[in-house]
């Protein structure tokens, strides 16, 4: 049964739909099915490896969830808690009321929210905290017009600048991907008063020995290890050059 897998992967790679994989299934603690398919890197031919490393995007979330669940174990942190209990200025966020009869941002009615947001809504969506490319046009031009991500910023002064942008949706009424896992973060690091980074290492990527997982590549040892999507693949070639 486990060769469906080596056919599938190997059709996966020669038809041309991904670049390469690494396909491990342990059982038991053992591994019971390793092989690398494909390339690391298909333009300069680089053999796909046990030990190349990939871009994990949004699996970050799950881990900084983890992170904050860890504090909730510990009496430290509670998903009940408001989240303006540790970023203060968040108690005086607006909600965005979508405009009448158009996309205008100018013509956005800002109400109070019914409830604050709290951690339980950072960790599962709620909050009313999206991105900027989610969403009606008018809340993304809010966000764009926000300048998230203009210049060098630190998770304190990206969470502060998310502050001042209203909220898309009334906290806890609808499921809205976003920036909220970024707040949380924050809020682990004012919890725990390491970086986020600093604490997932020494909680979770120390004891389960991922050794390869950091937010931050060494240009000279570790990029060359990086798996490279395809170059017909611009979303993910776009958003590698932004991170």
């Amino acid at each position: 049964k486990l060769e469906r897998i080596t056919a599938f992967f190997n059709d996966e790679v020669t038809s041309g739909r991904i670049p390469g994989a690494a396909i491990l299934i342990q059982q038991h603690g053992k591994p019971v099915y390793l092989k690398t398919f494909g390339y690391r890197d298909v333009t300069t031919k680089s053999p796909m490896r046990p030990d190349t490393m990939f871009a994990l995007h949004s699996m970050t979330k799950p881990i900084t969830n983890t992170a904050a669940m860890m504090l909730v174990d510990a009496g430290k942190l509670s998903p009940q808690d408001p989240l303006s209990k540790y970023i203060p200025a968040f108690a005086d966020v607006k909600v965005a009321i979508e405009p009448d009869g158009g996309n205008d941002p100018a013509k956005v009615e800002l109400v109070p929210p019914i409830r604050p947001v709290t951690i339980e809504d950072l960790m599962r969506h709620t909050s009313g905290i999206t991105y900027e490319y989610i969403g009606a046009d008018w809340i993304q031009k809010i966000y764009r017009d926000g300048h998230l991500f203009d210049g060098k910023f630190d998770n304190k002064e990206f969470t502060a600048r998310l502050a001042k942008l209203p909220l898309s949706r009334q906290p806890g009424t609808l499921w809205r991907y976003g920036h909220s896992t970024d707040v949380l973060g924050r809020v682990i690091e004012i919890v725990s008063g390491k970086s986020l980074y600093q604490f997932e290492k020494e909680r979770i990527f120390d004891p389960l020995k991922m050794n390869d997982t950091r937010f931050v590549l060494d240009a000279e040892t570790e990029r060359t290890r990086l798996a490279e999507p395809l170059p017909s693949d611009t979303i993910l070639i776009d958003g590698e050059n932004d991170r």
